[in-house]
């Protein structure tokens, strides 16, 4: 809790409080201050999936998005996570609101689970917080699709089916004169050496 204190005070004494830290202090401040922010977005999260049971309404991301004064995209968004977390990913949050894991590795969890059933989901999550606080993100995202494709081998077939339906380009202005054009196709193919 010395990070919030710290983050609460005048700045200047928080300027002074760095000068006199070794190195190692700093990164340590640095983590305590992602535990707690990390705790505070677990804390945010419960409130907002009460909100929704409270509630029982489609108007609710109306209502989270006017109380935070959030886009309705943001609100409906972090209400669908506090939802799935709460009732079907509760290691998850958990996790959390320890610090063991931060809001984007949540979320990470949340999405690459969404297919699968509750009791799949609750496997895939508690393999993926095994090694989840000593992953980066990416490296989390990785490991959470080979899970769910071991946990669900038939869907993850499907789904992959229903992606490579979806294969398409596209050409994206940009400002300054430019472009961005893309192509969405099967990975294999796309990292298929090219002559």
């Amino acid at each position: 809790m010395a990070c919030f204190t710290l983050l609460c005070d005048d700045v200047d004494l928080w300027v002074r409080y760095y000068f006199g830290m070794d190195l190692h202090s700093v990164e340590e401040v640095m983590l305590e201050c992602d535990r707690v922010i990390s705790e505070a977005q677990a804390r945010q999260l419960r409130a907002i999936a009460e909100l929704g049971r409270r509630s029982g309404s489609e108007f609710d991301p109306d209502q989270v998005a006017l109380v935070m004064r959030w886009s309705g995209h943001r609100a409906a968004d972090r209400l669908a996570l506090a939802q799935r977390l709460t009732d079907v990913l509760p290691a998850s949050l958990a996790a959390l609101e320890s610090g063991t894991i931060d809001l984007y590795k949540a979320k990470c969890i949340s999405n690459l689970t969404l297919p699968l059933t509750r009791e799949q989901a609750q496997a895939v999550e508690a393999k993926a917080l095994e090694k989840a606080s000593e992953q980066t993100g990416a490296s989390l995202r990785q490991r959470l699709r080979r899970l769910v494709s071991r946990v669900d081998p038939d869907g993850a077939a499907e789904r992959a089916k229903a992606k490579k339906a979806d294969r398409h380009a596209g050409l994206v202005v940009e400002d300054d004169d430019m472009a961005k054009l893309y192509v969405y196709l099967c990975a294999d193919k796309a990292m298929a050496p090219r002559c």
